[in-house]
């Protein structure tokens, strides 16, 4: 009776022990469980940290693109500067024309002048020569005179042959 009991309890105490062992087993699975878990989470963070750097390269692009953007203003404002220039010349340039333009006026007015005053002179030249011509003519006149005496002596002299 006493053998039997004792196996009994063995048996028990064989039963127990699995017990414990599958229990133990069960923990170690948990552990292992919990690890991939922890494994996962640092995954994720890995992921994550990933993602933070590609949205910075992200960024880091766009700001890139804005400096790109910046310059091509600026290089068009340098554009727009040239072409005020340019505009400026080419005032100058038509202003010089104007000058030029009224320096031309001024040798055609001079010019003008210049045939006024030959005309003034070719003017006088007539009046001298119409004064000669009166003078000429006054000296026919007193040749006249002078002959008409001539003939006035001669009659005269020919009065006193007669008396």
């Amino acid at each position: 009776m006493s053998n039997y009991k004792t196996e009994v309890h063995k048996e028990k105490e064989k039963e127990k022990e699995k017990e414990k062992e599958k229990e133990k087993e069960k923990e170690k699975e948990k552990e292992k469980e919990k690890e991939k878990e922890k494994e996962k989470e640092k995954e994720k963070e890995k992921e994550k940290e990933k993602e933070k750097e590609k949205e910075k390269e992200k960024e880091k692009e766009k700001e890139k693109e804005k400096e790109k953007e910046k310059e091509k203003e600026k290089e068009k404002e340098k554009e727009k500067e040239k072409e005020k220039e340019k505009e400026k010349e080419k005032e100058k340039e038509k202003e010089k024309e104007k000058e030029k333009e009224k320096e031309k006026e001024k040798e055609k007015e001079k010019e003008k002048e210049k045939e006024k005053e030959k005309e003034k002179e070719k003017e006088k030249e007539k009046e001298k020569e119409k004064e000669k011509e009166k003078e000429k003519e006054k000296e026919k006149e007193k040749e006249k005179e002078k002959e008409k005496e001539k003939e006035k002596e001669k009659e005269k002299e020919k009065e006193k042959e007669k008396g």
